[in-house]
């Protein structure tokens, strides 16, 4: 897609070389996970991974939902938004909904949806099945969970949407970060080294200040 490219073998020199190894030529790195949610997510290297990345910098966790799949099935969407809060409150990153392929169809929906529940139970009334009625349980239930969550509506295809996403959505998130993530990391391997415990954030050198210029 157009927004993915491979970094030339200068810059990679660059990027691994400089400000402590994870590169401040750039605005933004983005790590790319494996959309297996079980490989990354619940995994010990993936929660390592996270931690490693917020004590050094404002990390934002981009859950991206095809919106096409999304888009006549609410159940679908029901699925999507409770493996989005199990991301939220497994990583406790700030975390944006990435609404992609929106040069497919519009992602008006997605935003009514998130934000109106009565709008989403009226669409998932209209399927009579017992799946319906499970998503139509979650949604009560996941709604206070994911309705504060920040949404991007983007298209890989045509780039559509992605200043908003990065000027908007992101820089917001790492604001959160910042004031809540950031306070709560220390807390927590202060509790860590306290109580004698290894864990992960031992190892990690949460000291100082996040390298507030990267994203």
């Amino acid at each position: 897609e157009q927004q993915e490219q491979q970094l030339p073998p200068d810059q990679k020199d660059a990027a691994s070389t400089s400000d402590g190894g994870m590169g401040s030529d750039f605005d933004y790195i983005i790590v790319d996970t494996p959309g297996q949610m079980e490989v990354f997510t619940w995994s010990a290297s993936g929660q390592i991974i996270a931690e490693s990345l917020a004590s050094v910098f404002p990390t934002v966790v981009c859950f991206v939902v095809d919106a096409t799949r999304c888009a006549g099935d609410p159940k679908a969407f029901v699925t999507n938004m409770v493996q989005a809060c199990s991301v939220l409150y497994k990583f406790r990153l700030p975390t944006v909904m990435v609404f992609n392929k929106c040069d497919i169809v519009r992602g008006e929906f997605a935003e009514d949806w998130l934000r109106d529940l009565d709008a989403l139970q009226s669409a998932i009334s209209e399927d009579g099945t017992y799946a319906a009625d499970l998503a139509r349980s979650l949604a009560l239930v996941m709604e206070d969970f994911y309705v504060s969550l920040p949404a991007a509506k983007v298209s890989s295809r045509t780039g559509s949407g992605f200043d908003a996403f990065f000027e908007e959505k992101v820089v917001a998130a790492a604001k959160d970060y910042e004031e809540n993530y950031w306070v709560d990391l220390q807390q927590r391997r202060r509790d860590a080294n306290a109580s004698g415990a290894t864990t992960s954030l031992q190892n990690l050198n949460v000291a100082g200040e996040p390298n507030a210029t990267t994203k």
